[in-house]
């Protein structure tokens, strides 16, 4: 193909390239706004889905920034154990957490960037050192339910994406524990029923948490706001930096894990023996306050955890206790702690025996704010919750997940390596199958002399044989040069090696016996041919084309080929059919020319008694131009295509003898060639410039003028110019010399002019229809308009 058609096969692609990628964003926009009107008229209908959008957005966003700040990766998420720090409003989560002596430097820097804001409802994430604590909007937990009306569905629905959003980003293991917050002031005053209420929610969210996630929980109880029971301040106002630092309350057994209600139990015995070392260290304390009031406040102190024994029990068996129908939470411990001193103490016993009695509710001082200190938090989570970070379970589904996965791979192994076993064996059997096939051909071929080869046969017969035998070796390992190195027939691929020295040896034979053979026959032919003819240009043309890889055309050869051995082998195809199956294949990897150029002996030795022929050839076919020669082929060429030549005494008709006579009375000087009509001309002379200019411009290189056939659109636009102007002016000299011979026929005497005068004036016109047949023969080319208006004009 010329350039022109490669630029614009070139231009094509690259358009349809750009087309493609042009449609596919198209269809990724139109996908985009489509989802987002969806998403709109979702919206429109259910007013929480943009919150949720937002909330989804904003967990992400804290990801992201946690993942980036561990590393990266799917794996930096599970670095830090996660905890959910859970409990109602005002109950203290977000004061035990900021002064629980934890460094949160990520924390404070994404609130100092506007990262860490959230909304009215949404979570507080505190990532530390050691671990990230989750901090939810108390009403997310609550929903409504300690006012009595029904859940509410924003804070509902905000809670179920968020448990469902720890399920998918943290799959293997969503939390790690849950810090359970309660407000020992408010368990304290407040009526049995609301208790009950309170611990019906907790057991509801953490159900909810260790079902949907597949996995037990550990959780911390911690009890807060311990200052505002009666007497704190002069209870523990005597303890030092490192007994407040300490937690206060009492962890669980690991035998607690296993039996169930066994927590209950050391709950029990583990606040009796609290109390027990609180009322031991009573005596001392008392001796040591100021007055009677600070000794009542050290002795109702003691009194009050006293009484909210049970009270405490009761209300953590209805929250965490197990039971048949539910996951049971691994309860590890339980914590007082103390924040912030702030508010009025109250004596939950006093108020409640003065209600009963109809008497004013006592007036406690309240806690000065400049007095407050950290009371047993500093160590809670370094000491006692975060040293157990690996007791929370997997997730079961992802946990079955990965064990399904797990089975999968391993089944997939063994099939895989079954699948390599028998793919080795098998390739095995067939390379030691086709090895001992090459070994049994190639010891029938080298049992055969190569002095018994008749090398002089020009039809190749006598080489057929032996080449059979050779090609068949090369086929027991297929086509070693479509195989991929190493991975064909699994690493065990022989043919690499050995199939390239079989095809090694086979190409030999072609090229240094079974191409010489052939061409020294067509060389003889060759030499016989007529000095200059084109038939000796043809066969010198299959001569160089047989030799030479740079320019050759394997089809022209072959269909050569095909019929010089149809001659030589009439009624014998199997035989046409071997032959012409060897010169394929020799046609398409054998250089004989070029290998014999580069100094191989065998190459040379072959080329040796064929090079002076076809450099004589050359010589001689190169005398005459080669628009000549091409011209002069095509005008023996239209004999075959039987265009009838174009007699103008036929075209004008029978009233020509009357008028008109040619020169010398010799009718062969007004016949026109038929390459020089109008039919010639588009028939027969455009529909063969092509391809004469093709073949032309190939035998330069035939001729040895060109190392190469790679000629460009100024090559062929050179050569159909000077095939033009030859055929143009022929054109114009037959014509011109056709119309001179034409002559009026002897008037020797009036009646004969009469006669001719009354021929050219008759019906059939004579001299019209002459000179209508040559202007319709020799107007090739339609007349341009002379303006633009002419042509407008149909």
């Amino acid at each position: 193909m010329g350039p022109w058609v490669n630029r614009l096969l070139a231009s094509l692609a690259l358009a349809g390239v750009v087309a493609v990628v042009w449609g596919i964003r198209l269809a990724r926009r139109l996908r985009t706004l489509d989802d987002e009107r969806r998403q709109e008229e979702q919206r429109q209908v259910d007013p929480v889905l943009g919150q949720l959008e937002r909330q989804e957005e904003s967990l992400n966003a804290t990801l992201l920034e946690l993942t980036d700040s561990l590393g990266g990766g799917a794996n930096a998420r599970y670095k830090l154990p996660w905890y959910l720090v859970m409990g109602v409003e005002n109950a203290g989560k977000t004061s035990l957490i900021n002064r629980s002596g934890q460094n949160f430097s990520l924390t404070h820097v994404m609130k100092a960037s506007g990262q860490g804001k959230r909304g009215r409802l949404g979570f507080d994430w505190w990532i530390g050192d050691k671990a990230v604590l989750i901090d939810p909007d108390g009403e997310l937990l609550t929903q409504g339910a300690l006012q009595g009306g029904q859940p509410a569905e924003l804070e509902s629905r905000l809670w179920d994406h968020f448990v469902d959003w720890l399920e998918r980003h943290r799959s293997r293991r969503p939390l790690d524990g849950v810090v359970l917050v309660l407000d020992l002031a408010r368990l304290s005053d407040a009526e049995v029923a609301v208790r009950k209420a309170y611990a019906s929610l907790l057991r509801a969210r953490l159900r909810e948490l260790m079902e949907r996630h597949g996995s037990r929980l550990p959780v911390y109880v911690t009890f807060s706001k311990m200052d505002l029971l009666h007497g704190f301040d002069d209870f523990f106002r005597h303890y030092s930096r490192a007994a407040r630092r300490a937690p206060l309350g009492f962890t669980f057994s690991a035998a607690s894990l296993e039996r169930p209600g066994r927590w209950e139990e050391e709950f029990a015995e583990g606040y009796d023996d609290m109390l027990e070392r609180l009322n031991q260290t009573l005596p001392t304390l008392l001796v040591e306050c100021r007055d009677r009031d600070e000794r009542e406040a050290v002795f109702r102190f003691v009194r009050q955890l006293a009484g909210l024994r049970d009270v405490l029990l009761g209300f953590l068996g209805e929250a965490l206790s197990s039971d048949r129908f539910s996951t049971a939470a691994l309860v590890r411990g339980a914590y007082f702690t103390s924040v912030y001193q702030q508010g009025v103490p109250e004596d939950p016993f006093v108020d409640a025996a003065a209600r009963r009695y109809g008497m004013t509710d006592g007036v406690q001082a309240a806690h000065r704010a400049t007095r407050s200190a950290l009371y047993f938090t500093e160590e809670l989570f370094e000491r006692i919750i975060y040293p157990e970070s690996g007791l929370a379970g997997d997730n079961a589904r992802a946990a079955r997940r990965r064990r399904r996965i797990r089975r999968a791979s391993a089944l997939g192994c063994l099939f895989v390596g079954a699948a390599l076993v028998g793919g080795w064996y098998h390739f095995y059997e067939k390379n030691s199958k086709a090895l001992a096939a090459v070994e049994d051909k190639a010891e029938a071929f080298l049992a055969v002399r190569p002095s018994d080869w008749q090398n002089d046969d020009p039809t190749g017969y006598a080489l057929l044989e032996p080449l059979d035998r050779l090609l068949s070796a090369t086929q027991e390992f297929g086509d070693y040069r479509s195989r991929p190195w190493l991975l064909a027939d699994m690493g065990l691929y022989q043919g690499h090696e050995l199939g390239v020295e079989i095809d090694n040896g086979y190409l030999r034979l072609l090229e240094e016996q079974f191409l010489p053979a052939l061409m020294i026959g067509i060389m003889d032919d060759m030499n016989r041919a007529p000095e200059g003819s084109n038939e000796k240009l043809a066969l010198l043309r299959i001569l160089r084309m047989m030799s030479d890889a740079s320019g050759r055309q394997p089809q022209r050869v072959h269909d050569f080929m095909e019929d010089r051995w149809q001659e030589a082998f009439p009624g014998r195809g199997e035989v046409q059919r071997r032959l012409l199956a060897h010169l394929d294949y020799a046609l398409a990897y054998t250089d004989l020319a070029g290998h014999a150029e580069a100094g191989q002996s065998g190459a040379r030795q072959a080329m040796a008694p064929l090079d002076g022929s076809i450099e004589a050839a050359q010589q001689e076919l190169a005398r005459q131009p080669m628009a000549e020669r091409v011209y002069a082929s095509l005008k023996s060429g239209i004999d075959e295509h039987r265009a009838a030549p174009l007699d103008l005494r036929s075209s004008v008709g029978s009233s020509f003898s009357l008028v008109f006579m040619a020169r010398d009375d010799n009718p062969e000087l007004v016949r026109i060639p038929g390459l020089l009509t109008r039919n010639g001309f588009e028939d027969y002379f455009l529909d063969q410039l092509d391809q004469a200019t093709e073949l032309a411009l190939v035998d330069t290189w035939v001729l040895g003028q060109r190392d190469d056939i790679d000629f460009s659109e100024a090559d062929h636009r050179q050569l159909q110019e000077a095939l033009r102007e030859r055929y143009i002016s022929d054109y114009h000299v037959t014509w011109r010399e056709a119309l001179a011979d034409i002559r009026m026929v002897p008037l020797p005497d009036i009646h004969q002019a009469v006669v001719v005068a009354d021929g050219l004036l008759s019906a059939s016109r004579p001299l019209d229809r002459l000179l209508g047949e040559v202007a319709d023969q020799t107007r090739l080319y339609p007349e341009l308009p002379a303006d633009d208006e002419a042509a407008e004009r149909p």
